[in-house]
């Protein structure tokens, strides 16, 4: 068989590209461009678009895949086949093929990607003179040669650098532009020029008022959206922006009203009015039946006639896919819930339940705790709903749909949050009958004592949360004991998260039943004692453990932190350990138990007199505890910065390096 040598291969690839790569750069990759090459027409503007937001920016799937519907990328021939799916299934396509990396993911907002370096240059380069990010080290003036190429533009600059709006304003052909930085503004600057605009995205700009008065000029705006800035209104004739379907007015606290016209917008997809001082919706909101996604709406009765409230105008917008509702506490007579119609939109798939006003459950009458939980009787969500999350509930019971044998009915369930519950005394047993749930959140649940073992109860199931892959409590700070009683439960469990609790002990039936758990962290349980016995477990993180003596038996564990756990004795049965950190500020001493453990990398972070007597080496009375692990870094606050003073050790071959600067002399 013949070989072709590489600059042959190069030579083929060059011939066979559709696109001219005369004047691609050397140090891009040519393999890059042909996977580039096999995307759709589409994808390749979805790709290309991801190169406008700088270097380590967050790209989010639900912002991204807005402004790409809202310039025309996505196209559906299906009337089933929204086009947010479509959108989404752009997105994650290009993470599949690499174009984009996902660093974490959330259940309401989807990944959040970032892009290589190497892949932005790329796309940087292909999208050519129509794409630029405008950023600290730059200047806007410079770009005017290519305005009338220009489509698309991010800039950003520091308070000392702002930018001047007539320097924007001579882009007359720009399509996007997205805003994060000072502007100066001056009499009579206005949105005129921009009359080709779909995307408007402006992030903490202060007097944006004064652009209020012309944004209706923008008849072809698609998607329009404000995070943290000072808007307090939209213009009253926004009906004149026929073409609008996304507008996000978040974190703006001096917005407080929406245009009474806006319920004339019949394109409109999604409205964002989360952090906003929103309190009342304009009568006929329920006229925007084209809506699928609903943030901050805010729960409100009209105190002049009895028989309306805000919660009525959702009966009709059975297309909603995404709601969030605020201030259920509002609510003044449960049958008023029953009107939103929410287990009847048959589309919904994401759900939050809100009360505003978060109060102590000493504060909380019994007649408010009964009303509320009549309210969220009436407001069960549709059975294939798959995200859930409750805030600020102040009843002593959740609702009965959370109860066996009701819960069970939600088979499509994947994630569920419950936050600040007051008054709740009890864990539902219906969590555990469903089948499809992988991540469930507990917080900040102030008078659960006990986790019993009805949490656990399984009659429908072989097992308990068959699928639950993570689990946090947090903030369930009088929570002393968990009930298990050998169930078959959490087979399928990788993490569990413990905080700010009075736990003595885990039960033996979570290592006996959670063979999966692979990352356990635990953090202000002070009154655990030990912890043992976890076959899978790789990652332990043990934080202000103020009474734990002993870990043992984890023969898989790879990593260990130890942050302030004065106690601890016996730390044995762990062979696997390769990273090793503790963490106390306080300790005089290094723990004995470093002589019983052989961790290939140790990290210290301690005093500086502790460290002084580290970096003593053989001399010092520490030494003998750590000087046969292969690498050691030791640490040490120093005026109250961090990690300035170290010690750095290597075993084989031999290496020590003490830098101390007590005196400022260092130690070598």
């Amino acid at each position: 068989m013949k070989y072709l040598s590489e600059d042959k291969w190069k030579s083929v690839l060059l011939d066979t590209l559709a696109w001219p790569t005369t004047s691609l750069p050397r140090e891009l990759e040519y393999m890059l461009y042909l996977s580039y090459d096999d995307l759709s027409p589409h994808l390749k503007q979805c790709f290309l678009y991801c190169s406008l937001f700088p270097r380590g920016h967050k790209i989010i799937e639900r912002t991204i895949t807005e402004m790409w519907a809202s310039e025309g990328f996505i196209t559906t021939s299906s009337l089933e086949y929204e086009l947010e799916d479509k959108a989404i299934e752009y997105y994650r396509e290009l993470i599949k093929r690499n174009f984009i990396d996902p660093k974490e993911t959330h259940s309401l907002t989807g990944y959040m990607c970032s892009m290589n370096n190497v892949v932005r240059s790329f796309a940087q380069y292909m999208a050519r003179e129509e794409a630029l990010t405008v950023q600290r080290e730059q200047q806007i003036e410079n770009i005017g040669g290519q305005s009338n190429l220009l489509r698309r533009l991010y800039i950003e600059s520091t308070e000392s650098m702002p930018v001047e709006w007539a320097a924007l304003q001579k882009l007359v052909s720009l399509r996007v532009l997205i805003i994060n930085c000072k502007i100066n503004f001056k009499t009579g600057d206005s949105l005129s020029s921009f009359s080709s605009l779909r995307v408007l995205h402006i992030v903490r700009l202060s007097e944006s008022d004064s652009l209020v008065r012309s944004l209706c000029q923008l008849k072809h705006l698609r998607y329009l959206y404000l995070y943290d800035s000072d808007i307090s209104r939209l213009p009253d004739d926004i009906d004149r922006m026929k073409f609008l379907q996304y507008i996000g007015i978040v974190n703006c606290k001096r917005f407080v009203q929406l245009p009474d016209n806006i319920i004339k917008l019949r394109q409109l997809r999604s409205l964002d009015l989360v952090g906003s001082s929103v309190d009342v919706v304009p009568r006929g909101f329920g006229s925007l039946t084209n809506l699928r996604s609903l943030f901050g709406f805010p729960v409100h009765t009209d105190d002049k006639d009895q028989g309306w409230c805000s919660l009525e105008e959702l009966a009709p917008l059975y297309l909603l896919r995404s709601l969030r509702l605020e201030g259920i506490q509002k609510v003044d007579a449960s049958h008023l819930a029953a009107k939103a119609m929410i287990s009847s939109k048959h589309h919904l798939t994401s759900l939050q339940l809100n009360c505003s006003s978060i109060s102590r459950s000493s504060n909380v009458s019994n007649l408010e705790q009964q009303l509320i939980q009549e309210v969220y009787e009436y407001l069960p969500p549709p059975r294939h709903l798959r995200t859930l999350v409750m805030e600020g509930y102040i009843g002593c019971r959740l609702p009965n749909w959370m109860w066996a044998p009701a819960a069970a009915d939600f088979v499509h369930m994947r994630y569920m949050s419950l936050q600040n519950l007051a008054s709740c005394t009890h864990l539902p047993d219906g969590l555990c009958q469903m089948p499809s749930l992988e991540r469930l959140e507990i917080n900040k649940a102030p008078l659960i004592r006990h986790v019993r073992s009805e949490f656990l109860h399984h009659d429908c199931l072989g097992y308990a949360f068959p699928k639950l892959q993570e689990l946090v409590f947090d903030g369930m700070v009088e929570w002393r004991n968990w009930e298990w009683s050998n169930m078959q439960a959490m087979a399928a469990l990788e993490v569990l998260l413990v905080k700010s609790c009075k736990l003595r002990s885990l039960p033996p039936g979570l290592s006996d039943h959670a063979r999966a758990l692979r990352r356990l962290v635990i953090t202000g349980a002070r009154l655990l004692g030990c912890l043992e016995n976890f076959s899978s477990l790789v990652e332990l993180e043990i934080c202000i453990g103020t009474e734990l003596i002993r870990i043992s038996n984890l023969p898989r564990l790879q990593k260990l932190t130890v942050k302030i756990c004065p106690k601890l004795e016996v730390l044995e049965g762990v062979p696997a350990l390769t990273s090793l950190m503790v963490e106390d500020y306080r300790m005089k001493t290094l723990p004995d138990y470093l002589r019983c453990v052989c961790p290939r990398y140790l990290t210290l972070d301690c005093t500086i007199k502790l460290l002084k007597s580290i970096s003593m080496g053989a001399n010092g009375s520490e030494w003998v505890k750590i000087s046969h692990i292969q690498h050691v870094k030791a640490y040490a606050e120093d005026g109250g910065y961090p990690r300035k003073c170290s010690v750095i050790y290597t075993r084989e071959p031999f290496s020590f390096e003490a830098m101390l600067d007590l005196e400022g002399i260092p130690y070598m």
